[in-house]
């Protein structure tokens, strides 16, 4: 039997990430083979097999599993794991369409209320479900309605999703979806396949939800009739109407739990698969509402429940938490998060190191990066970048970032967690207040909460919450404890309520008769307080709480036992910026041990802290080596002390020991920093890139624009609905310094549907390979080119399918039509790449974000052999998308080549920094603080030459390069459109800039000493 130290060094594939990898083309069995060897190659576990917009061999056809068998087999010949994904798109439930396509009972539906004049209206009301007078008090029929009027309830009808309430809706789904991969998968490849991804799925994205079984349902629940309550979920009347609203919403949060999740739990367990996977809208109870109840006791039915945080920033951080504290509740070990998306191509190791760790404190534990896109071709390469993937000139470098969040997911994962605070969420509250029109107070209760929860966490107050529906479930009471199934709490924290469950309540009650201590946010936002709906306003427990009027008085009162580590600066102020979460193990490695996780989550500045953990003997976990090593620190009684200094991005794993460990010598720093000029010699480069994104544009033989971007002219094709003939013409300028003659590639889609001319000669359009992803394939167009004004034009056709249409169609309704869409023929940008200099002429400005606007014209020049200062973009290269060499010599005299030094740069705008000094490497940086010592003998008396391979991102080749605000860290197809009333962009479009904006791409400013 292993330990978790020695499982950790080496992990499984089952601990090491499982990336979305978008089945997003026409699938070839071989391709996807090459695809996941290079996956294992780079400490990839597993893969989601996920149907994406434009994908182009059917869903579920008979090519569709032979590739799945293909795939499967190879994750297990190399010991990685396969899992499905259970959707054509997304949301999950809907069957690629087969489901909703059955007709009304299996659509979604919304429960809506209006103000009638009349009968006469009141009968014209489709889908009507029953008439109130203006007092809300129901009427036997229309006729009857008194003359001043009142309200209809009806229900509006989503035909492109389905009714996820409904238990028989939902065993369609798994008959359209799950019941063939069982079906058609050999025994081997179905016994092989992990299980199934299941991808937030969702009650309602549209106000109040409606099934035909609400009726029955809420009668066998509650003993009640629905339908006259109905005016109550919209409108505050009657004295009881908090009562319906919580009944309801609860009623439709178990529904949803045992009908969807439950059901396809029980399936999955059935035929041997596990379930994982994600809600929709985790992130605040006013979003959880609608789309799922509460999405706490959901996470029960997933085998690794899971949640998303998408955009370089962090969501709230009530999302992780609650998905932590119902996993750990429930005894599920692993935790995973789609996560990466929307963070845009320059999204570095840096940034997604500082979201992933911020996810790990707080209680996610596996990696499911969204995503891996088969093909960049199209739209793919839009598709919610980045694409993290072997197109990526980084690839190469991405094991020990796979690696190291593999060791920390596995030892979070293994170790038990015992937190001892418990925080109530007040779901029940969100369901008193939601009325489908203003709320309430329900935003200030999520601010409320969200600032409670935030102050804990930055505090090292670990808690977890406590749902109403899980404390029924699992809760108890026993010896002073408040017991949540695999969790017991001595310490209770009441944020700002006016209504608790029922057995909330109970247990409460039964907390404090035991001497459970209570604390109390006292609530300022509404008067009295509640039961289920019913008025409490009196009882006896409210006296037993702990009142503060401050969450920062309350935090202040609690144990200090509460807290999981002593965290303050050296002069003693707190630390905010630095989170902590603890794990036991009874044998870590063969000894018992308590492991400590701590990140700085602030991007860019570093702290440094005083660091008091309990025990009689402190060590360092090693993540990036998987060693247990010493560290200097000092004891004061039964407590460890040790200054660290953590730099932005920068985490820590200590393990606090029973037994008394020895303390490492203080470290001492490096005396000095490497003397470097801004001049860098640029001595070598992969190609460089030109982005053409304009044209002119022929349609049936008419001049359809002069001069336009690509995807207004694709998005205006597209209204003719009919076949095309089209001409595209795209222009750019060659200076007189360029080499005529110089080899350049033009990269193209699909360069075999077109005739294609440069200057009037007709080119090969027979590609010669590819750069970088396949989608970009090759034509040599050098001896085309000549100094002045060029041209390239290509002649084709513009063709869709009908069934394309339909999709655009319905994609502008409902997103699941959209997020399966599929081109046939596409207009893209085309790229130059060659041996050239992108020359400049116009107006460079400086924008926030590390990036910069270029407006003006390019021309291919002859490339520069000099970078000045920290962006190569400024130096011929702002489409570059590559690997840069920079070099220069460093004069040192014998005293001073026999000193201690490290090279150290201020900011590495680039995903990898690779230090070669006197021809040898010396590390790559990916991370802040970015220095790396140089090995003693390595410098020599006289010249010494220090090397910089810069590697970095496809950002400055795809984009999108038009925003108004520059560079963005929540990246969407939306972005990249400049006109509204496309399928991505319906009603708008993003503010447009016709300049180009480039993320910088060097070193900055070197720390000279």
């Amino acid at each position: 039997m292993h330990t978790p130290y020695e499982i950790a060094k080496t992990p499984p594939s089952c601990n090491r990430p499982v990336p979305f990898w978008s089945w997003n083309d026409k699938l070839e069995a071989e391709e996807c083979v090459r695809q996941i060897e290079l996956m294992h190659e780079q400490g990839i576990g597993g893969f989601f097999m996920h149907a994406r917009g434009g994908l182009l061999t059917e869903y579920l056809s008979r090519e569709w599993f032979e590739v799945t068998n293909a795939c499967i087999q190879a994750a297990e010949r190399l010991g990685m794991n396969a899992w499905a994904y259970d959707e054509d798109g997304w949301p999950s439930g809907f069957g690629g369409g087969l489901v909703n396509g059955k007709g009304l009972i299996y659509q979604q539906k919304y429960l809506r209320i209006k103000e009638i004049k009349d009968a006469k209206e009141a009968a014209e009301v489709e889908h009507r479900i029953a008439v109130y007078d203006k007092n809300g008090q129901m009427v036997a029929n229309a006729d009857s309605l008194p003359s001043e009027g009142g309200l209809a309830a009806y229900f509006e009808v989503n035909p492109y999703y389905v009714d996820t309430l409904d238990g028989k809706v939902i065993a369609e789904f798994l008959h359209s979806t799950h019941e063939k991969y069982y079906d058609v998968l050999p025994q081997p490849e179905r016994k092989a396949m992990r299980g199934f991804f299941t991808d937030e799925p969702q009650i309602s994205r549209n106000g109040t939800p409606w099934s035909f079984i609400l009726e029955t349902e809420y009668r066998q629940a509650y003993g009640d009739e629905l339908l006259p309550r109905l005016p109550q979920l919209f409108y505050e009347i009657g004295d009881d109407y908090r009562q319906t609203r919580h009944r309801f919403w609860l009623l439709i949060t178990r529904l949803f739990s045992e009908n969807f999740m439950h059901q396809i739990q029980n399936w999955c367990h059935a035929h041997g698969w596990q379930l994982t996977g994600h809600l929709v809208l985790e992130e605040t109870l006013h979003h959880q509402i609608c789309s799922n109840g509460v999405a706490m006791p959901h996470y029960e039915y997933f085998d690794i429940p899971g949640m998303d945080n998408l955009g370089r920033y962090f969501t709230w951080v009530t999302c992780p938490l609650g998905l932590f504290s119902a996993a750990a509740q429930t005894g599920r070990r692993q935790i995973l998060s789609e996560t990466f998306a929307l963070c845009g191509w320059a999204v570095s190791f840096a940034d997604l190191k500082w979201l992933a760790q911020w996810q790990y404190v707080h209680g996610v534990n596996f990696l499911c990066q969204h995503l891996e896109g088969y093909s960049l071709r199209g739209i793919r390469k839009r598709d919610y970048p980045a694409s993290l993937f072997i197109h990526q000139p980084w690839w190469d470098y991405y094991k020990p970032f796979n690696d190291y969040f593999s060791r920390l997911g596995t030892l979070l994962a293994a170790g038990d967690v015992h937190y001892r605070t418990l925080l109530l969420q007040p779901g029940a509250t969100s369901f008193t207040n939601y009325n489908d029109r203003d709320n309430g107070k329900l935003d200030e209760y999520d601010q409320a909460f969200h600032a409670l929860t935030d102050l804990l966490e930055a505090s090292q107050v670990n808690h977890h919450y406590g749902d109403e529906e899980l404390m029924r479930r699992h809760g108890k009471v026993s010896k002073g404890e408040l017991v949540i199934g695999a969790q017991s709490y001595d310490v209770v924290i009441l944020p700002k309520l006016s209504n608790l469950g029922d057995v909330q309540f109970t247990m409460l009650k039964q907390f404090a008769e035991q001497g459970g201590r209570i604390y109390g946010l006292r609530n300022d936002l509404e008067h009295g307080f509640y039961v289920a709906g019913v008025d409490h306003s009196g009882d006896a427990l409210l006296a037993k709480v702990q009142w503060f009027d401050s969450a920062e008085a309350l935090v202040a009162a609690l144990p200090a036992d509460c807290r999981a580590v002593g965290l303050r600066t050296p002069e003693g102020r707190a630390l905010p910026d630095l989170n902590a979460t603890s794990r036991s193990f009874a044998d870590f490695d063969g000894k018992p041990a308590v492991l400590y996780y701590i990140v700085n989550n602030n991007r860019e500045k570093a702290f440094k802290a005083v660091i008091r953990i309990s025990g009689k003997g402190l060590e360092r976990y090693d993540v990036s080596t998987g060693e247990v090593v010493p560290l200097a620190y000092h004891r004061e009684g039964d407590v460890c002390v040790l200054e660290h200094r953590f730099e932005a991005v920068g985490d820590l794993v200590l393990l606090a020991r029973d037994y008394e460990v020895p303390a490492a010598a203080t470290e001492v720093p490096v005396a000095a920093t490497l003397p470097l000029g801004d001049a860098w010699q640029i001595v070598g480069s992969t190609e460089n890139l030109l982005t053409l994104d304009h044209c002119r544009c022929e349609a049936e033989g008419k001049e359809l624009f002069a001069h336009e971007y690509v995807l207004t002219i694709h998005d205006e094709l597209l209204k003719f609905e009919r076949p095309l003939p089209i001409v595209l013409e795209y222009a750019f300028e060659v200076d007189e310094q360029f080499a005529l003659g110089t080899p350049v590639d033009l990269l193209v889609e699909h360069p075999e549907r077109q005739k294609i001319l440069v200057n009037g000669q007709a080119v090969s359009n027979v590609a010669q390979g590819f750069f970088r992803d396949k989608a970009f394939e090759r034509i040599a167009i050098g001896p085309q080119l000549k100094c002045g004004r060029n041209v390239i034009r290509l002649e084709g056709e513009f063709f869709q399918t009908e069934e394309t249409y339909e999709c655009i169609r319905r994609g502008k309704i409902f997103e699941s039509e959209k997020n399966k869409l599929s081109y046939h023929s596409e207009i893209e940008a085309v790229y130059l790449a060659g041996d050239f200099g992108v020359a400049t002429p116009g107006v460079w400005q400086e924008l926030t974000a590390d990036s910069t606007r270029y407006t003006g014209n390019f021309a291919l020049t002859v490339p520069s052999k000099l970078v000045q200062g920290t962006d190569v973009g400024l130096w011929g290269r702002p489409f570059f998308s590559g690997a840069l060499e920079l070099e220069q010599t460093v004069e040192l005299t014998t005293e001073e080549a026999n000193k201690q030094y490290a090279v150290r740069f201020s900011e590495v705008f680039a995903s990898v920094l690779e230090v070669t000094v006197n021809g040898q490497c010396i590390g790559a940086l990916t991370m802040p603080d970015y220095e790396l010592a140089i090995p003693a003998g390595m410098l020599k008396p006289g010249a010494n030459v220090i090397r910089l391979k810069l590697v970095t991102s496809l950002r400055n080749m795809l984009g999108p390069h038009h925003l108004q605000d520059g560079d963005s860290h929540g990246v969407c197809p939306y972005h990249f459109y400049k006109t509204p009333g496309g399928v991505f962009t319906p009603h708008d479009a993003a503010p447009w800039n016709d300049g180009y904006c480039f993320v910088k791409q060097g070193v900055k400013t070197i720390r000279n000493s």
